[in-house]
């Protein structure tokens, strides 16, 4: 599983007050006490868009007989999330919340292409 999702532009990113519900959501994905969050201002380099390039977020499963029991036999997909934790796969919602703190993209973008869970 990946999604691409849009890198700020280093030029003209600008931090924001973090909402109530953004730090809830951060904190839930692995980012504790967040104040802060990058936002897209745009500028000539970025013709505007806040935005310059991508990057990738993915979650790599190893498909084991425990996960092939459980997708055959019709495993309720909270079933399938523990087995991928269990196995430590990285969620793509995770790594996002990380970029986000680290100022690679923003809170909108990350909502848009990984949603919003």
């Amino acid at each position: 599983v990946q999604r691409l999702l849009r890198r700020l532009c280093a030029r003209c990113a600008e931090w924001r007050a973090a909402a109530a519900a953004e730090s809830r959501w951060l904190h839930t994905h692995g980012q504790q006490d967040v104040q802060r969050v990058p936002t897209a201002a745009g500028c000539p380099h970025c013709h505007g868009t806040g935005f310059h390039g991508r990057f990738v977020v993915s979650e790599v499963h190893l498909i084991d007989d425990d996960f092939r029991d459980d997708v055959t036999g019709g495993a309720a997909l909270s079933v399938l999330r523990r087995h991928a934790v269990n196995r430590g796969v990285e969620s793509l919602s995770v790594q996002a919340a990380r970029r986000i703190v680290e100022g690679v993209t923003t809170t909108e973008e990350v909502k848009r292409v990984v949603g919003w869970l």
